[in-house]
């Protein structure tokens, strides 16, 4: 598996009121990448977001395959996918390229499609490129959370079942300062940081990328997580950064007991956090909690020594919440030392 998840490629400008193609933006090294990706340049298939409007799809096929030639990435059959395509169409089309994009456009009317031309079965198995673009990128979650960015979208499904070819939620398009925003960018942004409290969004500014190839997931480029309400920067452009994927970690663990111990362990270290920050808690039970879970994963990572001094004592810092971060860094270790594990037996 190889996918690009992508905010927009900056892969045309505007010429007297027309689009042309021109290079795909490398600052982030996506074009570089896509070339030592690519197994073969036999076929490249477009799949659009509204397939019932032809001409839209003939317009912006060409500008993205005369973009890829511009670059310097030339396949020997260009196909494009629409209303009319059958499953089986759609399935041989497949099979004959070496990268599948799926572009921009409306996110839920995209994936009304993709169920129709049961997409999501056909790239179960699918080991080319496929390279999300925008709304694209975003349906291929495996649980996708598409945000309203008006009043209307209130009214349109937020939750659905994406394509699975990643467990990470991304928000095209992002840009940090908001104080130019109108109504309507403020209700995307306010709801944007209402679901990162729910589970983690990485937010990517125009012409940065994700890459995920089922082992590693690697941000290229300036990018944010929101989490907990909050925009972190994850990265800068002109940089990379290894970003690891909880859900697919512990999908690593098969023993369910322990799973469901370590899900239970990060929700309470959560439910912690968010009593020290209210100022409503007590402290007797959270440095129990810390002492006895420390003292688990001491031995599961046989590191004795972790938080100790040089005679054994245990040293943990007077602020609690920084306490709880080690904590929750200790238990991710360990799982992602399982994920290493099963990962390399798969090589």
């Amino acid at each position: 598996m190889k996918v690009f998840l992508t905010s927009n490629l900056n892969h045309y400008e505007k010429i007297d009121g027309v689009k042309v193609a021109k290079e795909i933006d490398n600052k982030n090294g996506l074009v570089d990448q896509l070339k030592s990706k690519l197994d073969g340049t036999k076929g490249i298939l477009y799949v659009p977001a509204d397939a019932s409007n032809k001409d839209k799809i003939n317009e912006y096929s060409k500008i993205l395959f005369d973009a890829l030639k511009l670059s310097g990435i030339v396949f020997d059959n260009y196909y494009v996918v629409d209303d009319k395509s059958s499953v089986e169409e759609v399935r041989d089309r497949v099979l004959k390229c070496d990268l599948v994009f799926l572009s921009g456009g409306d996110t839920f009317t995209q994936m009304q499609y993709f169920e129709r031309i049961n997409l999501r079965e056909i790239l179960s198995d699918y080991e080319g490129i496929i390279v999300g673009q925008s709304a694209g990128a975003i349906n291929l979650a495996e649980d996708v959370y598409n945000s309203p960015e008006c009043e209307e979208d209130l009214n349109r499904p937020c939750y659905f079942k994406g394509l699975g070819k990643t467990h990470i939620n991304i928000e095209p398009h992002f840009i940090l300062d908001t104080s130019n925003f109108d109504s309507d960018e403020m209700l995307h942004r306010t709801a944007m940081l209402e679901e990162s409290k729910r589970r983690d969004l990485y937010a990517l500014p125009d012409v940065s990328h994700i890459f995920d190839d089922g082992v590693e997931q690697v941000v290229y480029g300036e990018c944010y997580l929101l989490k907990d309400g909050i925009a972190q920067k994850q990265c800068i452009d002109g940089k990379k950064k290894i970003i690891y994927d909880i859900n697919r970690i512990l999908d690593m663990i098969k023993d369910k007991k322990e799973k469901k111990e370590i899900i239970e362990e990060l929700y309470k270290i959560y439910q912690y956090k968010q009593l020290l920050a209210k100022g409503n808690y007590d402290l007797r039970e959270i440095y129990n909690f810390i002492i006895r879970v420390i003292n688990k994963y001491r031995d599961k990572l046989e590191v004795k020594s972790f938080y100790t001094n040089p005679s054994g004592v245990d040293v943990l810092s007077l602020n609690y919440f920084e306490n709880l971060c080690l904590l929750e860094s200790m238990i991710l270790q360990y799982a992602f030392c399982k994920y290493v594990e099963k990962s390399v037996k798969k090589l």
